[in-house]
């Protein structure tokens, strides 16, 4: 497994659109933090703003994505576009279109198809796309594996599955218990049994791969 869930390129930001699509939201939330600190570390004084539809009334877009008089540079995260209106939708893309040299702008959809619409018509612009696709049953144990690595610790193929085992397909959920195990463990390698000790009776892990393990 790649760590392609940790791993983005790192390119100038402003005059740039971003979408950010799909359901997996810790993957969403890691890539819009990932792009919101390299924007700032490009432009330190750039004003950020963080909205969702509710926020978006009376034209309220337009005076964000135009920046304010103490900061010519912004960058912009809409979030739950999924329930924008259609003039906050048409505004947007005309925006994205546009690419305005001080703004940076960053959309996250749900991957619903509830506005669909504004994917299909932001991709006609020069919209770059982050897709935070699901990760699937059959992928978790690499995900698992990968987080570990980012924290400095070795989670073994066996104790990958046995997390699995214990927590279900939850992302998040895999995410906090490698975070728990990283700070926990001395040795700096996760292995089933350490799983077992910690995660025993969430579901069944299986007894084979623990006896593998001590092995």
């Amino acid at each position: 497994m790649s760590d392609r869930w940790h791993i983005g390129t790192v390119v100038s930001s402003f005059s740039r659109t971003v979408l950010v699509y799909g359901p997996e939201s810790i993957l969403a939330e890691r890539e819009i933090l990932r792009l919101v600190r390299t924007a700032q570390a490009e432009r330190g004084d750039a004003e950020i703003a963080k909205v969702g539809p509710k926020d978006l009334v009376d034209g309220r877009f337009l005076e964000l994505a135009g920046g304010s008089l103490l900061a010519s540079d912004t960058i912009l995260v809409i979030e739950d576009a999924q329930n924008l209106t259609a003039e906050d939708v048409s505004q947007i893309v005309r925006v994205a279109a546009e690419g305005p040299d001080n703004l940076f702008l960053i959309i996250h959809h749900d991957g619903s198809v509830k506005n669909r619409g504004l994917v299909d018509k932001l991709k006609k612009t020069p919209v770059e796309v982050f897709e935070a696709a699901a990760i699937r049953t059959w992928q978790m144990p690499g995900f698992a594996m990968a987080e570990a690595k980012s924290r400095n610790v070795k989670l073994d193929q066996l104790a990958a599955q046995a997390l699995v085992e214990a927590l279900g397909t939850d992302a998040r959920a895999i995410s906090a218990a490698i975070s728990q195990l990283a700070s926990d463990v001395d040795s700096k390698h996760i292995t089933a049994a350490v799983v077992a000790k910690y995660f025993a009776g969430r579901n069944e892990i299986s007894s084979f791969a623990i006896v593998d393990d001590v092995m």
